[in-house]
């Protein structure tokens, strides 16, 4: 009896676990979904600077501040509503 009430409460536990993992992995899912573009776009760009950096550092800076100044003007003209 004392077993049976045991492994019921670590049934339940187990349970609860599944539940929160499914859902946390639900939100990312759901996040990254939403953000497809962005997360893209920002990987390209961290490529292209890495490249460039394995290059040459001070043309590294030179496009970190291109790019840097690009997505600045795009957010002045774009902004978020």
């Amino acid at each position: 009896m004392k077993y049976i009430a045991i492994i019921n409460r670590i049934k339940a536990k187990k349970a609860t676990i599944n539940n929160y993992i499914h859902n946390k992995f639900n939100k990312i899912k759901q996040f990254i979904s939403q953000n497809i573009e962005d997360i893209l776009i920002f990987l390209g760009l961290f490529f292209i600077l890495y490249a460039t950096f394995l290059i040459n550092y001070i043309a590294f800076l030179y496009i970190l501040g291109f790019i840097l100044l690009g997505i600045g003007v795009f957010l002045i003209k774009f902004p978020k509503k």
